[in-house]
């Protein structure tokens, strides 16, 4: 009945890199690096439908409007919380007004949208490290704007049901906020948050 291993608890083997899925997006908290000082979003990913109904993957999300995020780090804040937006609606596909939403605006007002919204996502398997477990992460976030390449195929392949094999592009092939690889608008102004 009882032994030394009675109490130990399995994990659950990892979902498999590459599958797309729906989940419910929960900010858990805005958390600050205490190596650069940067601030990112803590996020945990509750997976809605399919074989991993109610699986959770937890990631995080740069802040580009911390002013102490490197500008890499920014833009891939800026690429997911895109595509986020456009998953969830905010930002209207071919409405490019829609994307003015948070000029002036700051982080904070990013998350009160966003969260408990449903999104939808690639996964992946990164290797632990430290003696930390492998874990799934967002590999990409999916969206229904076209001019995103993988991601929108992904999106509708996710959608429909039906496999495309380009829907497998690696991850941020394209920028879905400017061609030409400008910050959008809606960064540019002064935002409310100090970060």
């Amino acid at each position: 009945m009882f032994n030394s291993t009675s109490g130990i608890q399995e994990s659950a083997a990892l979902i498999p890199a590459a599958t797309l899925s729906k989940a419910v997006l929960i900010v858990r908290e805005l958390k600050t690096s205490q190596k650069t000082g940067a601030t990112y979003l803590d996020i945990e990913l509750r997976l809605v439908g399919g074989n991993y109904e109610g699986r959770r993957v937890y990631d995080m999300i740069m802040n580009p409007f911390c002013q102490l995020a490197s500008d890499g780090g920014k833009k891939m804040g800026i690429l997911a919380l895109t595509r986020i937006c456009e998953a969830v609606g905010i930002f209207k596909v071919g409405d490019e007004a829609s994307y003015g939403r948070y000029e002036g605006r700051g982080i904070h007002d990013v998350i009160n949208d966003i969260e408990n919204q449903t999104v939808a996502v690639k996964l992946k398997i990164e290797k632990g490290e430290d003696g930390r477990a492998d874990r799934n992460k967002v590999s990409e976030w999916l969206t229904p704007n076209p001019l995103s390449g993988g991601a929108h195929k992904s999106w509708v392949e996710l959608h429909t049901g039906t496999p495309n094999p380009a829907a497998r592009a690696t991850a941020f092939t394209q920028n879905p906020v400017s061609q030409n690889g400008d910050t959008p608008a809606w960064l540019n102004g002064p935002g409310k948050d100090p970060f």
